[in-house]
């Protein structure tokens, strides 16, 4: 039976009925009182497969019980500061040796100089890193930021980055980059949403800055903002744009997995701007497209499901702000819309989308010297027809049945993903919105 779906939720819900009735059955205390802890143990399962089924945290019986095979950590951890002379990483690196076909998962250390920030991360090295090949080649970076609550191992583990990124490669859809996942949170249940918090932990400064100082003083990675970006899922999406947005400098190109785009404040995150306003409108995409200086070219790619209709009419929103409004204030941009039809909150969505999301980056990043050496495979992706566009954003505004779109399963079992007319305007241009939405940490996994 699958971990996933509604076959284990029934019989668990039946199981624990069953106990519950043989509690009030059973004559003899002991008897009761162990039919009464069955029970319990059944309605604490059901409500974890519940969220299990919902989110997807564990998709096989093998995850949940750690027989799945771990991601290959390879060599020691490695300290990756931009103090450290470039010549002692790169002498541990050449020690290590991918398995053919694999890339190199490194745990690193990245401390932050500037921050004060010290935190652990993960950096995955294409098998092209150390064939001779490309021994004079700087490799674009692509930053993947975690949701909140939540760590840089979801992207191991449930997303699995590293072996989609593999199979990418081996088949040529994708060419060789530098993913660098940092972890964006002090402890696991916190939320900073990498923003200098007023008073408070500088986690913007620590993923651009030096996490950026630290990763190009010890790899052999391209220096220009045109070759680094940035994604995420949930939090992490908001995050990616919201830095990208405020660090064009930086960065290049974005991608965002069901984020949203006004900076918001509650239990988890706690009070980041002090009641400063302006502090938080300047960390809120929206707000800074529309009144902050994001002078250089920027491309932006952002993913929503369609049974996640917050996210989706928030990224629609965005997306009609960005189309709508960018020309008419001179910015320089790129914007790219995927809906995964029938997809919701979650890390199976996020697995569904995470290919496309790596092909779009390395299309942005790759510089032309490296596309010639490493020529990859189009993606293929259709439109939507404009009237579907519409029916889709007018039935979840209503939350209504969608009409004339139904989910189209892949061969792997995940929604599947419809690309957005990248001029889309199917929702009236809202004004920006300098306030987070209501309630809006409840709707989100992480």
């Amino acid at each position: 039976m699958s971990l996933t779906g509604v076959p284990l939720v029934i019989l668990l819900g039946l199981l624990g009925l069953g106990a519950l009735a043989m509690t009030v059955w059973m004559q003899r205390r002991l008897y009761r009182a162990g039919c009464a802890l069955l029970a319990l143990v059944f309605g604490l399962s059901l409500a974890g497969a519940l969220e299990n089924d919902q989110f997807a945290y564990y998709t096989s019986w093998s995850a949940l019980l750690g027989t799945k095979p771990q991601v290959d950590l390879v060599g020691p951890v490695l300290t990756l500061d931009s103090t450290v002379p470039h010549g002692a990483i790169a002498a541990q690196l050449a020690l290590m040796h991918p398995k053919p076909g694999h890339g190199v998962l490194a745990k690193v250390t990245l401390p932050g100089l500037r921050s004060g920030v010290r935190r652990g991360a993960f950096v995955y090295l294409p098998p092209q890193y150390f064939q001779p090949r490309y021994r004079a080649s700087r490799f674009p970076v692509l930053e993947l930021l975690n949701g909140s609550p939540g760590s840089p191992g979801n992207w191991l583990g449930q997303i699995d980055t590293v072996g989609t990124m593999d199979s990418l490669l081996a088949k040529h859809k994708v060419g060789p980059m530098v993913l660098v996942m940092p972890s964006t949170n002090s402890h696991l249940t916190s939320s900073l949403e990498c923003v200098d918090a007023v008073s408070g932990v500088k986690d913007d400064t620590y993923l651009t800055d030096d996490v950026r100082a630290d990763v190009l003083q010890s790899l052999r990675v391209s220096p220009s903002r045109t070759d680094w970006g940035l994604a995420g899922y949930s939090t992490g999406g908001y995050c990616a744009v919201n830095l990208l947005l405020r660090h064009s400098d930086h960065y290049a190109a974005a991608a965002s997995m069901d984020g949203y785009f006004t900076a918001i404040q509650d239990k988890f995150t706690g009070n980041l701007f002090r009641g400063q306003a302006a502090a938080r409108n300047q960390n809120s995409p929206t707000w800074t497209w529309l009144y902050g200086d994001t002078s250089q070219p920027v491309a932006l790619y952002l993913q929503a499901g369609t049974h996640d209709p917050l996210s989706f009419l928030d990224a629609l929103r965005f997306h009609n702000e960005v189309v709508t409004e960018g020309p008419d204030l001179g910015r320089r941009f790129s914007m790219a819309f995927t809906v995964q039809t029938g997809a919701g909150h979650s890390f199976a969505a996020w697995h569904a989308g995470i290919p496309s999301v790596l092909q779009w980056a390395w299309n942005q990043l790759a510089d032309p010297d490296l596309k010639a050496a490493f020529p990859v495979i189009p993606a293929q992706i259709g439109d939507l027809p404009q009237s579907q566009l519409n029916a889709l954003a007018t039935a979840l505004l209503g939350r209504q049945a969608i009409p004339g779109i139904k989910p189209a399963p892949s061969p792997s079992g995940h929604p599947s993903t419809v690309p957005l007319p990248a001029a889309t305007r199917t929702l009236p241009v809202q004004p920006p919105r300098p306030l987070g939405r209501p309630g809006s940490r409840i709707t989100r996994a992480s």
